[in-house]
């Protein structure tokens, strides 16, 4: 096999021959370059997270939606570099991390206004907002309503 045959050469000429093993290392390095980009997977961020990285993402984002959530913090929970899990990332949910984050807290801020009596202020530290305003200025944004406007309209009538 022709890689296992450029180690060799590499191992050998590291002691003597630096322009052999130089020659060998780029050799070593086309010939990976070519059998990556012929596999179905080539680029990393186009297979998406491997299902048990995208499992634990969803746990534990789903479990501190009320917690400040960075992308290099999740990178960090599934080993892999910020860069990477971002583009990952975006191929297995079909967003980016921040605006997957902000969606399922509006999700959760409407499930919290139907299911409770609690205040806004409550509700939007629940979701992870800073404050009232906060949470106002993202629901308004993604719902085109306020938060009180869409728990009138959305109330169950006794």
């Amino acid at each position: 096999m022709e890689i296992g045959r450029l180690l060799e050469d590499v191992r050998g000429a590291l002691d003597g021959d630096l322009d052999t093993a130089t020659r060998a290392v780029r050799r070593f390095a086309e010939l990976l370059a070519s059998k990556l980009s012929n596999s179905p997977c080539s680029a990393p961020a186009r297979c998406g997270l491997a299902p048990w990285q995208k499992r634990k993402i969803q746990s534990y984002i789903g479990d501190r939606l009320e917690l400040p959530l960075s992308g290099k913090y999740l990178a960090k929970l599934v080993s892999l570099s910020t860069g990477y899990f971002c583009h990952a990332f975006k191929e297995s949910f079909g967003e980016p991390p921040y605006a997957y984050i902000a969606r399922l807290r509006i999700e959760r801020a409407k499930e919290l206004m139907l299911t409770t009596s609690q205040s806004l202020s409550e509700i939007a530290l629940a979701c992870g907002y800073v404050d009232q305003p906060h949470l106002c200025r993202r629901f308004r944004r993604a719902t085109g309503t306020t938060p009180g406007a869409w728990r009138r309209s959305h109330a169950i009538e006794p």
